[in-house]
């Protein structure tokens, strides 16, 4: 979790919530295990980490590498792999940082948080506006509540401050101006070999001893038949747009007759100064009213009818605080040196009440909608209280009654709610049971009744046949693969070298291989895959004298916070001594088996 989502706020990293396994391995120095303790899963002197986080972050991490390699992965396997100790340990490194950022004063206000969400393309609808629906939909998906989301994405601002501290004061630091210079402009020449091997047939008896040396891997889950009762929003809305009267409509159009306003829009030109421009002879040119496509010493673009909340804050209050005909003076932004021309405003328009009656309905549905559902939830409870089964319940708008069977590590997503506590009283329900009632994140009430439970019990061979000749097959092939490298590894005759800048590495390969490619003398292996992998023989390297250009400062920056990064965790976790408790972490896990 520690790098997957610390540019989680940046709109370059568009894969949001979407958790990258990365295992550490003790890299921090966090590889201490002691076997008592409280509950948690990781204490420090100052930091912990419960059970109930671990569990979480470790079920996402799994499922994130499951998406990654587009096949099911056991816990069995996780742990084999050591994704119990990794995800520990990142959790740890995180709650050392966040201590250590509480203290610093790196922080990261619930206001930027709130602002960073909203203006997330990510939980944006196909107009452009804010979707909780989407929002809610999104995290669920990749195993988050609002609050985790939230907590991480403070996380990962707090990261990008204290990264941008670590770039203004590199050159203050000689470690890091080190490692800067070391790694700037460097030209790699280099041998490429590609290893690829069949993929491996396996016949029966493989497959057979594979599943008996593999047993405890394969398990057959618990599952849950439940009948489930939930609300149709969609449903329940469409009833209650056609349920208001003319009369209400209408008086709920004038008294916020504002909501239904077209807001003013303004024409606008904007030019971008060249660095190396006279502002005073492009501020000249503007007022001359020079042809944008004829301007020297800036770009000009066109932006027509754009309102105040279409633009960026800073950039919003100096447009929109101009006459028409105006002209800004020079606003610096992420785009540069910016100047603001209005060549038309287009006054606020309120609307006819025919023209907007539909955006009545719909706006008086989403502000009664709460309620209703809440009433809607006491009455259900109320009807359930009184001795009523859920399959009679009737007259409800929207309502949906219908039993399903979901296996016992699918009921978050099953039931719409990450809520701990629900999923725990929904596991230890008992056929007969009064239902149990609780309301979603998007405020939908659910009820639910225990019909039947099927333990969790091993697999049978022939339950799981096909999943184990895939899981032998990939083995197989790994280990041909891993002879073929080891036998490639002596022998890189017959190679043309090849030449390349650290950008267009880093084009190619993740920056992290990059880092350790230009740090190390022996060939260094990238798999691509169960069958093949790539060997790379680095022959020299040269610094290449060209200006440094915006790619290869993206490229280097990286690997600079991450230099700067491991420096400090290195300070930090030998004050804070974190310990990994192995009893509470193999209490987590067993959750899973229950």
């Amino acid at each position: 979790m520690l790098h997957g989502l610390r540019k989680w706020a940046s709109s370059k990293y568009a894969a949001v919530l979407i958790v990258l396994l990365v295992v550490s391995f003790a890299i921090w120095g966090i590889g201490d295990f002691a076997v008592t303790g409280g509950s948690n899963v990781v204490e420090g002197n100052n930091i912990r980490v419960t059970q109930n986080e671990y569990v979480r972050a470790f079920e996402r991490t799994r499922r994130g590498l499951e998406r990654q390699q587009g096949r099911g992965i056991s816990i069995a396997e996780a742990r084999q792999i050591g994704l119990d100790q990794g995800v520990a340990q990142e959790l740890a490194a995180q709650a050392v940082l966040e201590d250590f950022y509480k203290e610093t004063g790196f922080a990261a206000p619930a206001s930027l948080i709130a602002k960073t969400i909203l203006d997330m393309p990510d939980f944006q609808d196909a107009n452009g506006k804010f979707s909780q629906d989407l929002f809610v939909a999104t995290l669920r998906s990749n195993g988050f509540d609002e609050e985790e989301a939230q907590k991480v994405l403070g996380f990962s601002l707090k990261q990008d401050a204290y990264s941008n501290f670590l770039l203004r004061t590199g050159g203050q630091s000689q470690a890091i101006a080190n490692f800067l210079w070391a790694n700037n402009n460097l030209q790699a020449t280099y041998l490429e070999k590609l290893v690829s091997v069949d993929v491996q047939a396996v016949n029966r008896e493989q497959i057979q001893k594979y599943f008996d040396d593999n047993q405890d891997s394969y398990q057959q889950p618990a599952t849950h038949r439940l009948r489930v009762l939930t609300i149709d929003k969609d449903a329940l809305t469409k009833q209650m747009r056609d349920d208001f009267s003319e009369e209400e409509l209408r008086s709920f159009f004038e008294e916020q007759k504002q909501i239904f306003e077209a807001p003013e829009r303004r024409d606008i030109l904007q030019y971008r100064i060249n660095a190396d421009a006279n502002i005073d002879d492009v501020l000249s040119q503007i007022r001359a009213n020079t042809a944008i496509d004829q301007l020297e010493g800036a770009v000009g673009l066109k932006l027509d009818a754009r309102t105040q909340d279409s633009l960026p804050l800073d950039v919003a209050n100096v447009v929109f605080s101009l006459e028409e005909g105006g002209i800004s003076e020079p606003v610096s932004t992420a785009l540069g040196r910016l100047i603001f021309k209005i060549e038309r405003i287009i006054p606020a328009a309120a609307p006819e009440f025919d023209n907007v009656v539909d955006e009545i309905r719909t706006q008086m549905s989403e502000n009664t909608l709460p309620e209703r559902l809440e009433n809607m939830f006491n009455d259900i409870d109320d009807a359930v209280a009184s001795g009523t089964k859920l399959d009679e319940i009737k007259n409800i708008p929207g309502l949906v009654v219908e039993d399903r069977t979901i296996e016992q590590d699918g009921l978050a997503q099953g039931l719409g709610t990450d809520d701990a506590s629900i999923i725990d009283q929904v596991v230890g329900q008992l056929p007969g049971d009064e239902p149990l009632g609780f309301v979603r994140d998007d405020l939908v009430p659910v009820f639910v009744s225990k019909l039947a439970v099927t333990d969790a019990r091993p697999a049978t061979f022939d339950e799981v046949s096909a999943q184990v000749a895939k899981d032998a097959s990939a083995a197989q092939t790994r280990e041909a693969r891993e002879q073929a490298v080891k036998d490639a590894l002596d022998d890189f005759s017959g190679i043309e070298p090849q030449t390349k800048s650290r950008v267009e590495l880093s084009q190619l390969y993740p920056a992290s291989f990059v880092a350790r490619l230009l740090s190390q003398t022996e060939p260094q292996i990238f798999r691509l895959s169960d069958d093949q992998a790539v060997l790379l023989q680095i022959t020299s390297l040269t610094q290449d004298n060209s200006t440094a250009s915006q790619a290869l400062v993206e490229a280097v920056s990286s690997e600079l916070i991450g230099e700067g990064q491991n420096d400090l965790l290195d300070d930090l976790v030998k004050r804070e001594n974190p310990q990994i408790l192995v009893g509470n972490l193999e209490q987590a896990l067993s959750r899973f088996s229950q």
